[in-house]
């Protein structure tokens, strides 16, 4: 397994678990749930906007 290194989750929802968003409450109590970071060797970015079918 590789180590995620350090991951403090009231970093990212917040100190107050009771204000967190319901579906993540859980996440510190399963033991069988893994955060994990993902970092992409390569990023691609497309430019997806619209383009006219003819011009003006």
């Amino acid at each position: 397994m590789i180590d995620p290194g350090p991951f403090d989750i009231d970093d990212h929802l917040g100190p107050d678990e009771q204000q967190w968003e319901p579906r993540f409450r859980h996440l510190l109590d399963d033991p069988s749930v893994r955060l994990v970071r993902l970092v992409p060797d390569r990023l691609t970015v497309t430019d997806l906007s619209f383009h006219p079918s003819r011009e003006w």
